[in-house]
């Protein structure tokens, strides 16, 4: 079980991160998203798919939430994730400020997999 899991999570994780690639290319050397509906909707189903792969780990792992640094910096860092592709992709006013929140974006999707990866809080600081 843990295995299955584990792999389904590290696909969802791969597949959301090159659509969010994918997004950012389409926003900001063609000139926009355009109104395809699959552009909205997939990253959702795959960002659910995501989080529920990751609850269903954590509970099949039995980890303690709170003495477990490394999961809880992963954590605030996808919540910062979320914030910043939102404001790249969404919610900014202007293309400068977009970029700036598209590259914190990938910056925290990379601290995420180094967290994740090295189990440790620290990731790629030490």
């Amino acid at each position: 079980m843990y295995f299955l899991l584990k792999h389904l999570h590290i696909t969802f994780v791969y597949l959301s991160f090159a659509l969010l690639l994918f997004r950012g290319y389409r926003l900001f050397l063609k000139g926009g998203m355009g109104g395809s509906p699959w552009l909205t909707r997939f990253p959702l189903a795959l960002d659910a798919g995501v989080l529920l792969s990751g609850f269903f780990l954590w509970y099949v792992l039995a980890l303690p939430l709170f003495d477990t640094p490394w999961l809880m910096a992963k954590l605030a860092a996808l919540v910062a994730y979320i914030g910043l592709a939102n404001l790249a992709l969404r919610f900014g006013k202007d293309m400068k400020i977009r970029a700036l929140a598209f590259a914190g974006a990938v910056l925290s999707w990379l601290y995420i997999a180094g967290a994740a990866t090295l189990k440790s809080a620290w990731a790629y600081f030490l």
